[in-house]
């Protein structure tokens, strides 16, 4: 099979282009053949190496869309696709020229809505669809991130031109059975979306077996994610000062990394940006692992991480997050309201009083690598592209 990828950027912060990286990846150890057009490639990322990336959709930035031309495009791939993956949702103009080339799927990788469905007046999550009512929230309930009004209007632009998209592709790929029931609401049809729940990247972009290290000798918490708001990491570090004795890696980057910083009790270590060995690393040392995002994370693969380097998991109970934490492997923490950090310190607290064991730890990888290894990622994928390709 010949599988084309298009992502805006590659190689930069964040999940998307580590799930390209793992697809690309997985489907050429099955022995298909992959190709990667983006619009720009940084370089902070490890995994853009791993990549054959090019041709280049587009300029950066976007506004040159209506210059892009389908046949200088095909001209430049190296064989015609059988079929064509987008990340997330490309432009109306541009999805409907791919179409002509092969089937397109959208792997939709988050909400539609720009503020991910948070009230940041109190941290609860939205369940509306975008339209003309996020006015009034964008500013009374603080869902906005800028005072701006242009931004909102800009927003629900966008997530109609998406809503168009979506409408006319083959499918439309979720991550979690949370993420495709807020595409239904914003008007995606049941009967067009697909879910197909992600793999472990630290399983499968290294050699299918992380380098695990000692646990650390003392009560130790760790953190992988990006330094923002809806992250919620402002929780956790005010958990962390409930738990003097304790201590937090934190690992990540991000806009609100400076102030974090300025305000962290000394209970806590900024690691910056890891590569995936650096992650197993710092999990497996972990005697606990905390996902405290206050927005509702679509399907959250840090967790994962953390499980298959035998470390168990406290999240919020919030998005896709309770389809994989389990009994056994964390604790949820319910509500619908934000806890207080000392809620959140109060579920750390347990798995702070020893190291888990050996064989819980082999219970937690086990649960990811059966799960979410290169060999059940690759089997879904796998089975999910062929239903639709050409």
């Amino acid at each position: 099979m010949k599988v084309l990828q298009i992502v805006r950027e590659v190689g930069v912060p964040g999940g998307v282009g580590v799930y390209v990286a793992m697809v690309n990846g997985v489907l050429k150890r099955l022995g298909h053949q992959t190709h990667v057009a983006t619009t720009f490639v940084g370089n902070s990322s490890p995994q853009v190496h791993q990549l054959s990336v090019g041709p280049r959709m587009f300029g950066f930035p976007h506004e040159d869309v209506n210059e892009w031309d389908l046949a200088a495009f095909a001209a430049d791939l190296p064989w015609v696709p059988d079929i064509i993956i987008s990340h997330d949702s490309p432009f109306p103009r541009v999805a409907d020229a791919l179409g002509t080339l092969a089937p397109v799927l959208v792997f939709q990788h988050g909400v539609l809505c720009a503020a991910g469905h948070l009230f940041r007046d109190n941290d609860t999550v939205c369940e509306r669809r975008v339209g003309a009512g996020c006015f009034p929230r964008w500013y009374g309930r603080r869902c906005g991130t800028t005072p701006d009004p242009r931004a909102v209007i800009q927003m629900i632009r966008r997530v109609d031109s998406n809503r168009v998209v979506l409408h006319g592709v083959v499918a439309v790929i979720a991550n979690s059975r949370y993420l495709a029931d807020t595409l239904v609401r914003e008007g995606v049809p049941e009967s067009q979306i697909d879910v197909l729940l992600p793999g472990c990247p630290t399983l499968i972009l290294g050699d299918g077996s992380p380098r695990l290290v000692e646990r650390s000798e003392s009560p130790l918490v760790s953190y992988g994610g990006r330094l923002v708001y809806s992250k919620g990491v402002n929780l956790l570090l005010d958990a962390m000062r409930e738990l003097p004795e304790a201590t937090l890696d934190l690992a990540g980057s991000g806009w609100q990394e400076s102030d974090l910083r300025r305000n962290a009790p000394t209970n806590v270590t900024f690691l910056g940006q890891l590569s995936s060995s650096g992650v197993v690393s710092m999990h497996s040392a972990a005697w606990v692992s905390a996902m405290p995002s206050l927005w509702p994370e679509p399907f959250g693969l840090a967790g994962i991480e953390a499980l298959a380097a035998g470390t168990p998991v406290v999240a919020l109970s919030r998005g896709g997050i309770p389809e994989w934490l389990q009994d056994g492997l964390g604790t949820l923490l319910g509500g619908s309201d934000r806890p207080s950090p000392q809620a959140f310190a109060a579920a750390l607290e347990p798995y702070l009083a020893g190291p888990p064991s050996e064989e819980t730890a082999a219970q937690l990888r086990d649960y990811a690598s059966h799960n979410f290894g290169p060999i059940a990622f690759g089997e879904r994928l796998l089975a999910l592209l062929s239903r639709y390709a050409a």
